[in-house]
């Protein structure tokens, strides 16, 4: 992979300097802030609080601050080049990202009982809350010494900023999803008379799920509830992927037809996951029929169109046993009756929906 070039320098006790031939860069922080910036402009701030299980990641366009004019300081291009490892590393978390899905669920799985009942906020509006709490022990454990013996004070200045700017973005977002938390949790106990499609309609599940791009839901002749979902995986799959050759270049290479539809079984499998246990955590049904549909070009007349490609009967009590980090997506439906003809190298064909 070309790793053995590279030499690493510590600045200090959160800092230092990677010396490559793709160039020079830095990487700066400590355990629960990292922040990278690549080739193509794109800059990565993640978060975490030890021991809490909270993370916070977001991309930004490093190139439209870069070009901000006015108050807002610019990046130090010269400072932050971009090593082709970091856009590897960044690239295979991306990846990890989307096939590992089912690992966790949009909504806690009592909401329907604590959080209306006297959980208070985590914290108030205008209050430090947990990520700028972090984020500000981190600056105060990085103070000039070790910054300004590598850039100048106001270099520390604007990581500083941009740091705490992130972690605020970070804190509002984990206090609006507590928020709408506990509306739902109180809607659902106004609710217990309706249906779970009454439910499901007035929660829009579909508005917390990434990657879906439709839901709906039925009740069939036995009363059982139905959940048919529109995907796009062609949109979120990559095609190609990234690896550094011997000498420290990267290297852009297209997926074989076997792994990329090996990833997209995995993707398509993990979001079917991860559907369900949002569903259970909101009615009351044992068992659900999940359909899912994938958007697909028709060649002949060019125009969208929605085939279902995987039907499956999830029940409550299998699913909760289920070791979400140690099992592969696609896999687990073997413990699910369901419908799915999937090819190693053309990916899935359209089936019948499982009754």
């Amino acid at each position: 992979m070309g790793f053995n070039f590279r030499k690493r320098i510590r600045i200090g006790k959160f800092l230092s300097l990677n010396i490559g031939k793709s160039g020079v860069s830095l990487s700066a922080g400590r355990r629960g802030f990292r922040q990278s910036f690549n080739t193509k402009g794109q800059a990565r701030t993640t978060i975490g609080i030890p021991g809490t299980g909270l993370s916070y990641s977001k991309t930004i366009n490093a190139k439209k601050l870069i070009n901000t004019a006015g108050d807002k300081k610019k990046l130090n291009t010269a400072s932050r080049n971009f090593s082709y490892e970091e856009e590897v590393r960044q690239f295979n978390e991306d990846l990890e990202y989307i096939v590992t899905l089912h690992h966790e669920a949009d909504y806690p799985i009592d909401i329907g009982r604590n959080l209306s009942s006297g959980e208070s906020k985590l914290f108030e509006p205008g209050e430090d809350g947990p990520y700028v709490r972090e984020a500000k022990r981190i600056i105060k454990e990085n103070k000039p010494g070790f910054f300004k013996r590598i850039f100048s004070g106001k270099q520390y200045r604007y990581d500083s900023e941009e740091i705490l700017n992130h972690a605020e973005t970070a804190d509002k977002d984990l206090l609006s999803k507590w928020e709408r938390n506990k509306r739902i949790s109180s809607e659902l106990l106004n609710m217990k008379e309706a249906s779970p499609v009454e439910v499901l309609k007035k929660i829009e599940l579909e508005k917390d799920m990434e990657f879906i791009e439709d839901l709906d839901c039925s009740l069939d002749s036995d009363g059982r509830l139905n959940v048919d979902i529109t995907i796009n995986p062609e949109s979120v799959v990559p095609k190609e992927y990234i690896t550094l050759t011997p000498t420290g270049k990267l290297s852009r290479r297209e997926y074989s037809k076997t792994d990329y539809y090996s990833i997209v079984s995995q993707f398509v499998a993990a979001l079917a996951l991860r559907t369900g246990r949002n569903v259970f955590h909101l009615v009351s049904q044992e068992e659900i029929l999940l359909h899912v549909h994938e958007m697909r070009m028709n060649s002949v007349s060019g125009l969208k169109s929605e085939e279902l490609i995987l039907s499956v009967l999830l029940d409550r009590e299998t699913l909760y046993k289920i070791n979400f980090e140690d099992i592969h997506p696609f896999e687990a439906l073997i413990e699910f009756r369901h419908e799915v003809d999937f090819l190693k190298t053309k990916g899935f064909k359209e089936v019948s929906r499982l009754k």
